[in-house]
């Protein structure tokens, strides 16, 4: 009777490279890591990779009592000397690059986050599943705090919203409609802006 590989053996064995079983053996392997787990079973990741002193390079932190859990694991990479990046990884989007480049003054933004339903992470909302990458870059590129938030969201397929519409108004005057979705029939990013410079749409 022929016997089949395992999955993970069978890619190592096609892509040349090792398979590692556990979180300990891999730790004295690499330099940094990608946690790439349900948002539930993220932190013992972090934990382990953070006492090897290995950096991680994060999922956006999205889980329930973020601003408790956030804190615990910032003072854990700094007790193991270890170096945290939170990916958000839309600001590295080189559209977004180029625009914050152009140092303009925006005064208004519009930014549409849809895409279908993904069937994951469902236990999280959309405004943390998609339109907080949004939120990410318009604060970088207004620079200024936000002074109003006027929100509305509805839940469709389960307990959490499905879609949200917000409205950021800055201290500068500068005002942002954001716009997140999973139950559209594509997937669509647009960012448009006004400033008294220039007009963009990305």
């Amino acid at each position: 009777m022929m016997r089949f590989p395992k999955p993970r053996e069978a890619v190592a064995a096609e892509f040349g490279t090792k398979v590692i079983a556990n979180l300990d053996e891999l730790a004295g392997h690499v330099s940094a890591v990608t946690i790439a787990v349900a948002d539930r079973a993220s932190s013992e990741g972090r934990r382990a990779v953070f006492e090897a002193r290995r950096c991680v390079p994060d999922r956006k932190n999205r889980w329930p009592g973020i601003r408790a859990e956030g804190k615990q694991i910032v003072e854990l990479g700094k007790r193991h000397n270890a170096l945290l990046q939170v990916g958000h990884i839309e600001r590295f989007n080189p559209a977004v690059v180029a625009l914050a480049k152009l140092n303009l003054l925006p005064r208004f933004h519009r930014r549409r986050s849809r895409q279908p339903l993904p069937f994951r992470s469902l236990d999280v909302g959309v405004v943390l599943d998609v339109m907080i990458h949004d939120i990410d870059i318009v604060l970088s590129l207004v620079k200024s705090p936000v002074t109003r938030v006027d929100a509305v969201g509805a839940s469709v397929i389960g307990g959490v919203e499905d879609v949200c519409n917000a409205r950021l108004t800055f201290e500068n005057g500068c005002v942002a409609n954001l716009t997140a979705s999973r139950l559209a029939l594509k997937t669509e990013r647009k960012l448009r802006f006004f400033s008294h410079d220039a007009v963009g749409l990305h």
